[in-house]
């Protein structure tokens, strides 16, 4: 396996992965699936915003309609 680079607190650390342990293997997997959710949760709620806006959008032009 490749270095992985590792961000904690805007401090990186260079870890070698060829000798994880099973604990570190586990952790990998872990912060690899959390990050997967993280990502997966950010697009659901940039679009969520998105249509948001494009029902506020309709709410204040059927308003400016009727005035």
């Amino acid at each position: 396996m490749p270095k992985l680079m590792v961000t904690i607190d805007s401090k990186e650390t260079e870890v070698q992965t060829d000798d994880f342990t099973e604990e570190q293997k586990d952790a990998h997997n872990e912060v690899v699936h959390l990050q997967r959710e993280i990502d997966r949760n950010d697009y659901i709620n940039e679009l969520l915003e998105k249509r948001k806006l494009v029902l506020l959008e309709k709410l204040v032009s059927s308003d400016k309609e009727e005035a």
